[in-house]
């Protein structure tokens, strides 16, 4: 961490705590501790990436039996003054009547994105993972004409799921969407989590709209 000031954000419980072990892993998409069916692990390794984009640094300690510790450290912004912060501008976005289909193993953005979508006029399907995505593709693949999916899912992602998608009907587009993903940074068709509505439906109306 290089010298600077920074604004601290600490998160602590009074948990079970880690073994070394789990400390190893646990920024690692998918790692988890639970049980089978009980969760996917992805909430830290979101926090992370989540913290690397916006140029911060993340530090924890923890012992079994005392729980658990946080530190998150964000380089602090000095403004000379509150009205001179800009704020983009919410345009006004064109709907559509397009078909897109939503995939993402996270209910609440899924479910969030949906009514978004709709509200500009979408007809919009909704799968909650890759294998259930290429499901619906196969039997709508003459219907969709966008597919706006997350990109680190269990079982298959959604670069993999573009691939399948090309390979059914390759005038269907495809918008990637990722809280972290240096592989996709020189992406066009990409969209960085989290994101707001209009922000969506933008970046999906840019898609339709492009060649």
């Amino acid at each position: 961490m290089p010298p600077g000031d920074y604004v601290l954000l600490l998160i602590s419980d009074t948990g079970i705590g880690m073994s070394e072990e789990v400390q190893k892993h646990i920024f690692e998409p998918f790692f988890t501790t639970k049980e089978l069916g009980q969760g996917t692990g992805l909430g830290l390794a979101t926090v992370y990436g989540l913290v690397q984009q916006h140029d911060g640094f993340i530090q924890f300690n923890s012992q079994l039996g005392e729980g658990t510790i946080f530190r998150i450290y964000f380089p602090a912004v000095i403004e000379k003054s509150s009205f001179s912060r800009k704020k983009e501008p919410e345009l006004m976005v064109r709907g559509g009547k397009e078909t897109i289909l939503l995939v993402d193993d996270q209910i609440d953005i899924l479910s969030t994105s949906k009514e978004t979508l709709e509200s500009y006029g979408y007809k919009v399907l909704i799968a909650g993972n890759g294998i259930q995505a290429l499901e619906i593709i196969e039997k709508y693949k003459d219907l969709i004409d966008l597919v706006v999916s997350d990109v680190v899912m269990p079982d298959m992602d959604g670069i993999e799921l573009r691939m399948l998608c090309q390979r059914i009907n390759p005038s269907i587009k495809f918008l990637l969407m990722s809280a972290f993903s240096p592989k996709l940074e020189n992406e066009k068709d990409y969209l960085l989590k989290p994101f707001l509505g209009h922000q969506l439906a933008r970046k999906v109306r840019e898609i339709l709209d492009s060649g």
